[in-house]
């Protein structure tokens, strides 16, 4: 006889004598909400109970039309999904995970859209969300599996849970160029970054840096010196991109010839020894080759001066020229043969966190698998109630209670008197340079002592920091406000009755 198993609501909630059996209800698992951070023990404490009132206060039911959200644990919320797995026999005993036969329980998030579900994958060329098909009570291969554990209940019986995690569950672990283009420069606020995400990579860290495509950078504004080193670590950065993505390449750079390499990487190696990669006397692969054999020295350098010949006008990138399309065109030949010859597969991004569309719907199921079964691998339950994430900055979602006590008495004699705990300790570069700003005095003698390079440890006062924190948070508030309107929505205030000092 084949055995069957059936997942249903927690045993604590079902009717005497079986009078909920034919209820839809019966069969779905139960998401049990919680406000204390202490979850876990108050779940097991409650499971435990005699008596499931409490246990079952926590349930959610959707009482309209429109889903439940589920908070963040910033607003101070948590979940946790709860089931019993039953027997399919008389009295629908409790199913024994055996462990030791690599059996166990886990739970999946599925999206729901009017195609049907859509399940989770976290990893490889599918990552994201995929469509499970006409039969939802399957698992997709890779979906991601969420744990679930035993907790016995105060009936002899036990049940199952998990914690729902309700943040980042939409990160979007797919290619950019998935997205139409003006997808992205709704989320991101900006055109379209190419195809291969790592000429995005390449403009950012170098090519925009010496010739930017409008405005200016930081190297076009900075005075002689430091464009001379802001020179040096965009070679460093461009260094250590190719590091990264052309390894063969970048041995080359550093004088290992014998390592064998692309037709297209040697056709940039050749590119960048000419004009189009960098204007100047000196070319660019030059200059990489000699910052590669000295990059030790010049990734440890402090303020010290640059050495030579790092100091001088070649190094500069100030004012210099280069064709960016050239770049792009020569660098991803170099990208996509070295994918092909070695089989790595293109970098995925991780998009911002999209702020979750209304209607947007999720659902849990679920799982108990059997891998040494022939049959049926894996037992997938009926659906939770349908539920929504909701984001960070919900107006419906509650407030964590943070309670943050200022000083009372801020006489004289009580501030002496409150302990010096926040400890700060500055080394004599920077020492020497809150010396610049004349109203910084950090000690009572700054004079420099011959020969000692001095550290200083300083301590100071947490209740006087916070009382300065709170008003220069308040004069922010008050000077952005002709901006924003804000201050009747920023606070509330309830007198406190004390008795007079």
């Amino acid at each position: 006889m084949q055995e069957a198993f059936d997942w249903l609501k927690p045993s604590p909630f079902w009717a005497p004598n079986g009078a909920d059996l034919s209820q839809g209800t019966f069969y779905r698992p139960a998401i049990l909400d919680y406000a204390t951070d202490d979850f876990v023990e108050a779940f097991l404490a409650e499971a435990g109970a005699p008596s499931a009132d409490s246990l079952a206060r926590r349930a959610l039911r959707n009482s309209s039309e429109e889903p439940f959200k589920l908070y963040q644990p910033a607003h101070g919320r948590f979940y946790l999904l709860c089931a019993t797995l039953s027997c399919r026999q008389p009295g629908l005993p409790d199913r024994e995970v055996r462990l030791a036969e690599k059996e166990s329980t886990y739970y999946v998030l599925r999206r729901v859209t009017g195609n049907g579900e859509y399940g989770w994958i976290a990893e490889g060329a599918q990552a994201g969300w995929q469509p499970v098909g006409p039969n939802p009570r399957v698992v997709l291969t890779g979906e991601e599996r969420q744990p679930m554990f035993r907790a016995p209940t105060g009936t002899q019986r036990e049940l199952r849970y998990a914690y729902i995690p309700t943040t980042s569950r939409d990160s979007g672990l797919g290619d950019l160029s998935d997205l139409p283009a003006e997808v992205i420069e709704t989320v991101i606020g900006e055109p379209p970054p190419p195809d291969d995400l790592r000429l995005f990579a390449l403009e950012s860290r170098f090519l925009a840096q010496v010739q930017p495509s409008s405005g200016t950078s930081p190297l076009l504004e900075a005075d002689a010196a430091n464009a001379q080193r802001l020179s040096i670590y965009l070679l460093l950065d461009l260094l250590d991109y190719v590091d990264t993505f052309l390894p063969a390449t970048a041995q080359h750079l550093a004088g290992d010839t014998t390592v064998a390499i692309t037709a297209a990487e040697s056709a940039l190696l050749t590119f960048l020894a000419s004009t189009a990669a960098l204007s100047g006397t000196t070319s660019l692969r030059v200059l990489l080759e000699n910052v590669a054999a000295h990059r030790v020295t010049l990734d440890e350098l402090g303020e010290e001066e640059l050495p030579a010949p790092f100091d001088g006008a070649a190094y500069n990138l100030a004012g210099r020229t280069l064709d960016e399309a050239q770049w792009e065109s020569t660098v991803h030949a170099a990208l996509t043969s070295v994918d092909a010859a070695t089989g790595r597969t293109k970098p995925q991004s991780s998009l911002p966190q999209i702020q979750p569309e209304s209607g947007e719907q999720y659902l849990i199921r679920c799982v108990y698998e059997r891998p040494q079964c022939e049959k049926v691998k894996a037992w997938v339950s009926h659906p939770t109630e349908h539920f929504s994430l909701a984001p960070l900055y919900d107006p419906d979602a509650p407030a964590r209670s943070i309670n943050i006590a200022l000083p009372s008495d801020l006489s004289l004699g009580s501030l002496r008197k409150f302990q010096k705990g926040a400890t700060f300790i500055m080394s004599q570069a920077l020492r020497d340079k809150l010396k610049q700003i004349p109203l910084i005095k950090m000690t009572d003698d700054d004079a420099d002592v011959s020969g000692l390079s001095l550290s200083y440890i300083c301590s100071f006062s947490i209740p006087i920091i916070t009382i300065c924190a709170f008003i220069l948070l308040l004069i922010i508030v008050i000077v952005l406000n002709f901006v924003f309107w804000w201050l009747p929505f920023l606070k509330i205030c309830f007198p406190i009755p004390k008795a007079a000092e």
